[in-house]
């Protein structure tokens, strides 16, 4: 879970299912079916995690800390080499 963070906002998922999607279109006639389909379940997930916003704050407060904590490791870890972090 913590290296795929993106994933638990909407515009993270939606961003990447559309590129999922992009990947999907090279694959010829398939490649559009799944393409569109995907492009489909990107937008249906912005619009249903946009109604519940107090879901959407909750992952978006996790997301946050879950981030700060893996830029102190990452501090800690390296010293100073990611002090413009």
């Amino acid at each position: 879970r913590e290296y795929f963070l993106f994933l638990y906002t909407r515009f993270g998922r939606a961003t990447f299912l559309a590129l999922v999607s992009n990947l999907a279109m090279i694959c010829g006639k398939v490649g559009f079916l799944t393409a569109g389909l995907t492009i489909c379940n990107a937008v249906l997930n912005v619009y249903l995690l946009g109604h519940n916003r107090a879901a959407a704050v909750k992952e978006a407060n996790i997301v946050t800390n879950a981030m700060a904590e893996v830029k102190s490791e990452m501090t800690g870890q390296f010293g100073g080499i990611l002090s413009f972090v």
